[in-house]
């Protein structure tokens, strides 16, 4: 059935492959909650894509954002999952919104139908006004549902464009943007007590609004984007180009320092597969909120994180892997490895590579990685039991991940 029968140090039933994995590390899945596909005439074209390079990177489970769909009622969720269900090789789940006024009487419907997470975003272009947040956190409290939030202040935002005409994003969506929503929803949780994620969260005073936040027992949780550990706004070339906007090397030190102090849960890949061309072109107020990613999370954690010192192979694991499963429900059928667990597995390979775009398979063409010498890229990805990818070969199949909505 997929799942994990026994762990012992040694089995006298023989499977019908065995995989010799000696001298190498095997860890549990990457369960990542941030994909982007924006393709809502050729979702499932993007759809094999994308799971296909997620594949590659150890990536078993992911949380899609169907961008620019707008998921705001059952009938949109069973469709949306009936395109993903066709084309993915990995599991897949789904975050229900943006919400808006207009939708929030639907949020039951489509809870009923199966997913438990729904968007909200603090600034433009779907931002959910101040009364609305507070309407939305009654309901998920009931349902017992996650809001999803992205936290930046529509004012702070607002005011930064009137004082600036330049083209860099870090000024138009400073840090106290970010900041201030935070603040601000954290008071709106400590009245309401809905559980809330923070997506991407980017400086230093936002981990320790969060640190905060924990030691009176919030329900929240948080999560940073891969790109806003790996890169700074110094220096910052056109295509690294996102919002939030990438902070100082002060904010990306103490964002790694927050994940070892457990205050951010997860690490997403927050993967939007844009040509490197088309978000260069694009202007400071339109820049995407991800950048090809997906399939270099695993690797980038690793070398970065563990062989670097700023973590251990089990905290890497914890942000990864775990964490995510528990904050979106999914543990502990994924994110752990023991008994009767979905059997997701990535088997390590410890050599170095150079990360160049000839061999990626993501649509985009292109990593912001490029160059960079990584360890820790997958020799083998197994779903539920299924070798999805084998020695630099994907050979899942499409329709061979599950949608993983609780009713629909």
């Amino acid at each position: 059935e997929g799942r994990i029968e026994r762990i012992a140090v040694t089995c006298a039933e023989r499977g019908e492959r065995e995989i010799d994995a000696r001298g190498r590390l095997v860890i549990p899945g990457v369960v990542d909650t941030e994909l982007h596909l924006p393709a809502p005439k050729k979702i499932r074209g993007l759809v094999r894509t994308e799971t296909a390079a997620a594949s590659a990177g150890g990536v078993t489970t992911a949380v899609v954002s169907p961008d620019p769909l707008q998921i705001s009622g059952a009938e949109d969720l069973r469709r949306t999952a009936c395109a993903l269900r066709r084309a993915s090789l990995i599991d897949l789940s789904l975050k229900a919104g943006p919400l808006t006024a207009g939708n929030l009487d639907r949020m039951q419907e489509i809870f009923v139908c199966g997913s438990r997470f729904f968007r909200i975003s603090t600034c433009s272009p779907n931002m959910l006004p101040n009364e609305k947040i507070l309407e939305a956190m009654k309901k998920a409290k009931i349902l017992g549902a996650l809001l999803c939030v992205h936290a930046e202040s529509e004012e702070v935002i607002r005011e930064a464009k009137e004082k600036w005409n330049g083209t860099d994003v870090s000024k138009l969506r400073p840090p106290r943007a970010e900041e201030q929503a935070v603040e601000d929803l954290l008071e709106k949780t400590r009245r309401m007590g809905a559980a809330v994620h923070f997506e991407r969260l980017t400086t230093q005073k936002s981990s320790l609004l969060l640190a905060k936040a924990k030691r009176e027992h919030l329900p929240v949780s948080c999560a940073v984007s891969v790109h806003h550990l790996a890169f700074s706004a110094e220096g910052a070339r056109p295509f690294l180009k996102i919002h939030p906007p990438l902070r100082s090397g002060e904010d990306v030190e103490a964002l790694w320092r927050a994940i070892s102090a457990g205050t951010v849960d997860v690490v997403s890949s927050c993967h939007f597969p844009a040509a490197r061309e088309e978000v260069a072109a694009l202007g400071p107020g339109e820049a995407p909120p991800g950048l090809p990613g997906v399939e270099t999370l695993l690797p980038f954690m690793f070398e970065f994180g563990v062989k670097r010192g700023k973590m251990t192979v089990e905290l890497m694991v914890r942000a990864i892997s775990t964490r995510p499963a528990q904050i979106f429900g999914f543990y502990p059928q994924k994110g752990i490895l023991r008994e009767e667990s979905d059997a997701d597995l990535v088997i390590l390979d410890d050599s170095v590579r150079r990360v160049g775009s000839e061999s990626l398979r993501g649509v985009a063409g292109w990593s912001p990685y490029e160059g960079m010498e990584m360890s820790g890229f997958p020799f083998m990805t197994i779903l539920r039991g299924e070798v999805i990818f084998e020695d630099g070969e994907v050979v899942g199949k499409p329709s061979g991940g599950k949608i993983l909505l609780h009713s629909c």
